[in-house]
């Protein structure tokens, strides 16, 4: 069978979930037999990564050029494509993909996120300061006179997105049935074509927990809108002076690392390190801890891939699919959106109870096995065999 993974962007595993769990899942459907295709719109010269995929780039970067449309439903002929996966069905770039012309290809669009999250989170959006300036303060003043209309534009143009989606790709997965709601509320229908597929452990499974280090981490892209790692530096600030032996790592980077390294300068807080993308293998080894505190994610793999080493993942209740993940007081903690003070005072519990934190470690290690690249894939293969089955 001859698979296609689609997305503007490359699927580099150091720079981002989706790329991770692309490459994961190549590399055991290749072990199945299976050839695999990727196929972009932009490339970087300095991207050396060794894919396990060929990797085609569509003649420009405009999704709408006729090119790209005879190029891409020339591809598909040619490499005798059985089944495409659309790995940016959140986004209008991904049109193109599930455009298939007069050709029988089942499409499959997956939604790295809850459907509805640019709706849900659009207050939060506008009302985040990017900088303290006099002008951005005015700024926010007018984003937020217009949060209604702007509200209404979002929802309208959601509802137009997933009818694009329902007319033109075969399925859609999600990350966690909990999102499912989401989708209803845009239409009904949607739920006919609507699989939930997790993300799969990108680790293979650890015989057992390495000895932690007092070191709390973060890893992800530094991109503060969404993420929010400055409620992080706030946390630290306050609770470091009291834990002078333990470390926070703040692995990745990304538009907002600058500002973000500038304030953690400002709150001149100490027992703290800024590193660039890299392997966060070393770092989910050593950590006893990993921190997140974003607005909102999908399916988040940072926190299941530390929980593969013992790292008790700490997060706010924000969005549907945690609920895959931490189950409070049992393999981590959940901590009100977006309530400073209980997640000091989880953290700290964890800090200072260490036969407390030893137990939610031991537990979240056995926990995140469900995951496991094999049980995930076959998940994926069970839905190839039912999609051509329909189709034939």
């Amino acid at each position: 069978m001859n698979i296609l993974f689609t997305s503007p962007t490359s699927f580099h595993p150091q720079k981002g979930g989706v790329g991770r769990v692309t490459d994961t899942l190549c590399r055991e459907f290749q072990k199945r037999g299976y050839t695999i295709y990727y196929l972009h719109r932009k490339w970087y010269p300095e991207d050396n990564y060794p894919y396990p995929a060929s990797v085609t780039i569509l003649p420009t970067n405009d999704i709408y050029d006729c090119k790209n449309v005879e190029f891409y439903h020339n591809f598909l002929k040619e490499k005798n494509i059985d089944i495409i996966i659309n790995q940016d069905g959140l986004y209008e770039s991904s049109y193109l993909f599930q455009n298939v012309g007069n050709l029988t290809i089942p499409t499959i669009s997956v939604i790295h996120n809850n459907p509805i999250i640019n709706y849900t989170c659009l207050w939060e959006e506008l009302y985040l300061l990017k900088n303290n300036t006099y002008i951005e303060k005015l700024k926010r003043i007018i984003r937020c006179l217009l949060y209604p209309k702007l509200k209404y534009e979002v929802w309208k143009s959601i509802q137009q997105h997933y009818q694009y989606i329902l007319e033109h790709s075969t399925i859609i997965t999600l990350l966690s049935a909990q999102y499912e709601l989401s989708l209803k509320k845009i239409n009904p229908k949607l739920l006919n074509i609507t699989y939930s597929i997790p993300n799969p452990n990108t680790y293979e499974e650890q015989k057992s927990i390495p000895i932690k280090q007092k070191e709390i981490i973060y890893v992800g892209r530094l991109y503060n809108s969404t993420k929010r790692v400055d409620r992080l530096l706030k946390i630290w600030q306050s609770i470091s002076k009291k834990y002078p032996d333990w470390h926070l790592s703040i692995v990745g980077d990304g538009i907002d690392g600058n500002m973000l390294r500038q304030y953690s300068q400002q709150l001149r807080l100490k027992q703290i390190d800024f590193y660039n993308f890299q392997p966060p293998r070393p770092f989910y080894e050593k950590a006893a801890i990993i921190c997140m505190t974003s607005n909102f994610e999908g399916f988040p793999m940072v926190l299941t891939e530390a929980m593969q080493f013992g790292c008790v993942p700490v997060a706010f209740n924000s969005f549907e699919a945690i609920a895959d993940i931490i189950i409070p007081e049992k393999t981590g903690e959940l901590v009100t959106p977006f309530s400073i003070k209980e997640y000091k005072e989880k953290l700290s519990l964890l800090i200072e109870n260490v036969t407390y934190r030893e137990k939610l470690s031991q537990a979240a290690f056995q926990y995140v096995k469900q995951y496991d690249s094999e049980i995930i894939t076959e998940q994926w293969i069970q839905l190839f065999q039912k999609v051509r089955k329909d189709l034939y």
